[in-house]
């Protein structure tokens, strides 16, 4: 698990990504090129071997749990930082259920590489996240300026 540096980070380079595998979510905080995943059948090491599976071990380290995003995000929010709040809302949606990435990253057209079975798009997807797996709700002011 990372260490979360919120106010420092680079949050043009560094996103949060929801993962849904197996019926299980999970975020990763990584670089955004991590999850250009159109290169990740590259990454496996046989012909038969699950790149999908391999490509999440690989990001292991980058993974982070949802509790400890609230906590930072509650810390932010103490800080009165909304800014870098609203820069850390997860920018990725992976559903690898669904062979599908939605994505409201800005600078780069992420959702465009995906393997050619999957569908992938631009758009809002955060009224689609679990209530549990909303971080960025705070019990303060921030959640009441950006209700989802």
């Amino acid at each position: 698990m990372k260490n979360l540096h919120l106010e420092t980070n680079d949050f043009v380079r560094n996103i949060f990504v929801l993962v849904k595998r197996k019926q299980a979510w999970q975020y990763f905080f990584s670089d955004k090129s991590d999850w250009l995943l159109d290169s990740w059948p590259y990454w496996a090491t046989g012909e038969n071997e699950d790149y999908v599976e391999q490509g999440l071990q690989r990001l292991s380290e980058d993974k982070v749990a949802v509790d400890s995003l609230k906590a930072a995000f509650n810390r932010l929010e103490k800080k009165e930082l909304r800014f870098v709040m609203e820069a850390h809302t997860p920018m990725l949606y992976v559903d690898f259920d669904k062979k599908m990435l939605k994505s409201r990253f800005f600078e780069q057209l992420l959702y465009q590489n995906v393997p050619p079975d999957w569908t992938g798009q631009h758009s809002d997807f955060l009224d689609e996240i679990p209530a549990a797996y909303r971080y960025w709700e705070v019990e303060t002011s921030f959640k009441q300026k950006h209700p989802r």
